[in-house]
């Protein structure tokens, strides 16, 4: 009698244990869900308000520069970056690269730092010195330069960039025709890692080879190599890695929404370390990309574009989660400054790379700054009469 009692009451005490983790994972994901829901309004708004205010820029980099004060936790300071607009021309000439296509990145950058002109200036100073390695003169060279500088690197610029340089040639003896100026940026964040020169290029080799010898996913050559780039910033097992990433992928084709086959494809690298299954993940994403399609700025962006922000938003979310739970000692976990950095860079390649606005925008990036300030000071103006008709 007394083993069947002792049966009944350690049942019941799993049963309750059971439904309270149960319920803890149910609070946990709602938790989660309004954390991205909330992620998710405050990209759309911070896109929004950086286009109204910068009409002439690409369209596309206004929501990278949404996504780098997203990610930050705050709100477009509009006024703060229209300052460091006119410390950037102060600081740059009308040709320079920095004016270019990613200025809006990089003017969201500075509006975030302590100090707008000591950032743009260690931005200056490192791009000079990449420039003298006589690389050619683009726009990946700017984003890896304020890569440097985010990172707080700029007391190591020589041997980071000497690393990195290393990093670049080894790679274009592997894959000469896949490795190109959109590399230069991950070549950085790879030299930033503290995995020695051939660690890295075996782990991008054994990550790619494998992924293209096992899987038949229809994803390109250039989108593997990226995506094995994302991977070996972290330890771990190169394999494994992959395994997760090609899960991932295909638990979106399972529900017959497919994710992007180019640059976009990389983003699922920042997903491996969260805790969840690659149905639960797509999920996830899925309900991300469908509150974005429904809002000002994204509805007639293309799906695997957005799908891309749905994916970096979900990491970052949970990302910064698994950081905070994690034990530093043995999590394999991405730290959250570097999975930001690494959004950064996927968001910013996956819009000008295929972009012939990117280039338009290059070309004509003076004229267009120009009528930006008239724009502006037209608004500027219009809004200061309607206050004092008001009044």
């Amino acid at each position: 009698m007394k083993i069947i009692i002792r049966a009944t009451i350690i049942a019941f005490a799993a049963w309750v244990i059971d439904s309270f983790k149960t319920k803890f994972i149910i609070i946990e994901v709602r938790i989660m869900n309004d954390l991205i829901m909330k992620k998710c309004e405050l990209l759309v708004n911070n896109k929004n308000a950086i286009h109204r205010k910068f009409l002439f820029e690409n369209d596309l980099m206004s929501v990278v520069a949404g996504l780098i004060f997203t990610e930050a936790d705050k709100e477009a300071d509009i006024e703060k970056m229209r300052e460091c607009r006119k410390i950037l021309r102060k600081k740059t000439n009308i040709f320079s690269k920095l004016r270019a296509t990613v200025e809006l990145a990089l003017l969201s950058s500075m509006a975030l730092s302590e100090d707008p002109e000591k950032y743009i200036n260690d931005v200056t100073e490192v791009y000079e010195k990449f420039s003298k390695l006589k690389l050619v003169d683009n726009t990946y060279m700017v984003l890896a330069s304020m890569l440097i500088c985010d990172t707080g690197g700029i007391d190591d610029i020589d041997d980071i960039i000497a690393k990195s340089d290393e990093i670049m040639k080894q790679m274009d003896k592997k894959h000469p025709f896949l490795t190109s100026s959109e590399d230069t940026s991950f070549s950085v964040l790879l030299a930033l890692s503290y995995k020695d020169v051939d660690t890295i290029i075996n782990d991008i080799e054994e990550g790619y080879s494998y992924i293209k010898k096992t899987y038949k996913s229809g994803v390109t050559s250039n989108a593997v190599q990226c995506l094995c780039e994302v991977l070996a910033v972290t330890y771990g097992d190169m394999k494994s890695k992959c395994d997760k990433v090609m899960r991932i992928y295909k638990a979106f084709d399972e529900r017959k929404s497919p994710f992007g086959k180019e640059q976009e494809f990389a983003a699922i690298g920042t997903l491996t370390d969260i805790n969840l299954s690659p149905d639960e993940l797509a999920g996830e994403i899925l309900e991300t990309d469908e509150f974005l399609k429904n809002q000002s700025g994204f509805k007639s962006m293309d799906k695997s574009r957005r799908m891309m922000y749905a994916t970096l938003l979900v990491a970052d979310v949970y990302g910064k989660d698994a950081a905070i739970i994690s034990n530093p000692l043995i999590s394999n976990t991405l730290s959250i400054i570097t999975a930001q950095r690494i959004a950064k860079i996927i968001s910013i390649i996956g819009n000008i790379a295929p972009s012939i606005a990117g280039a338009i925008v290059d070309s004509l990036a003076e004229v267009e700054n120009k009528e930006g300030i008239e724009a502006e000071e037209i608004s500027a103006e219009a809004e200061s009469t309607e206050g004092n008709n008001k009044d």
